[in-house]
C-alpha cells in the first residue's frame, strides 16, 4: 500500500540587511489560493451578466410604473373634466344653453345649435391645456393658462391659436401675433396672452374661446372650448 505524501514547498527570501528567511508552504495551500482566485475571477467575470439582467428587469419595471402613473394621471383628467361637465349640466339645462348660445330674444325666431361642434375636445395625450384664466383690461382681453407636454421623454413643439364663439354658435379665429403662444417645451410653459376683440364681434355677444394646440405639422393635438362665464376673473 502507498503512502500519500504530505508534499511541501519552501520559500527562500534573500534581502542584504536581514539574514536568509524561509517559509514553508504545503501544497494544499497553494491550491486553496488557486482556488480562491479562480472564484474571484469567475465572479467578477459573471456578476456584470447578472447585473446587466437585473438592471434591464428594473428598467422594464420602471417603464410599467411610469405608464400606470400617466394612465392613473390621465384618469384622474378625465374625471376631473367629467365632473366640470356635470356642474354645468346641473347648472345649465341644455335647453338654457341653447338658448345662451343661440342669443334668442323676443323678437328673434329660436334657432338650434349643435352644441357637440361647439364644445368638441380633442386631446391626443401629447400636450395639454390646464388652469385657463381670462382677464378684463379695458378693451382688452387677457388669457392666462399653462401648457403641459405628456410626452416627459421628449420635447414638445407647436403654436396655440385661439378662437371666439359667439352666443350664436359662430366661431371667430382670432389673428393674435404674440411669440408667446409659439411653444418648445419639456414639461410645462405658462402663457400670458393680450388681445383685443375685432371690431365686427360685439362685446355682448361673446360667449367663449376655444383654444386649440397644433403641433409643427399642422396637425391638432388638442382643442377645447372654455365658457367665457368660467374663467373669466
Amino acid at each position: 500500500m502507498k503512502l500519500k505524501k504530505n508534499i511541501s514547498y519552501n520559500i527562500i527570501v534573500l534581502r542584504d540587511d536581514k539574514s536568509i528567511t524561509t517559509f514553508r508552504v504545503k501544497k494544499w495551500h497553494i491550491n486553496s489560493v488557486v482556488t480562491v482566485l479562480v472564484i474571484v475571477f469567475l465572479y467578477f467575470f459573471i456578476s456584470p451578466y447578472f447585473l446587466l439582467n437585473i438592471s434591464e428587469k428594473n428598467k422594464k419595471n420602471l417603464k410599467a410604473l411610469e405608464e400606470c402613473t400617466f394612465s392613473l394621471s390621465q384618469s384622474q383628467f378625465e374625471l376631473k373634466r367629467l365632473n366640470n361637465v356635470k356642474k354645468i349640466l346641473d347648472k345649465y339645462d341644455e335647453n338654457y344653453l341653447q338658448e345662451i348660445i343661440a342669443g334668442i330674444s323676443e323678437n328673434k325666431e329660436k334657432k338650434s345649435i349643435d352644441l357637440k361642434s361647439v364644445f368638441k375636445i380633442v386631446d391626443l395625450n401629447i400636450v395639454k391645456i390646464d388652469n385657463v384664466q381670462c382677464l378684463k383690461r379695458k378693451d382688452r382681453y387677457v388669457l392666462i393658462f399653462e401648457l403641459n407636454n405628456l410626452e416627459a421623454e421628449k420635447e414638445s413643439r407647436g403654436e396655440v391659436f385661439i378662437d371666439a364663439i359667439t352666443r350664436s354658435g359662430e366661431v371667430y379665429p382670432l389673428s393674435i401675433r404674440d411669440e408667446d403662444l409659439k411653444f418648445v417645451i419639456i414639461r410645462f410653459k405658462r402663457v400670458e396672452v393680450s388681445f383685443p376683440l375685432p371690431n365686427y364681434l360685439k362685446e355682448e355677444e361673446l360667449f367663449a374661446f376655444r383654444l386649440t394646440v397644433k403641433d409643427n405639422n399642422q396637425k391638432v393635438v388638442f382643442c377645447e372650448t372654455y365658457l367665457l362665464d368660467s374663467i373669466l376673473i
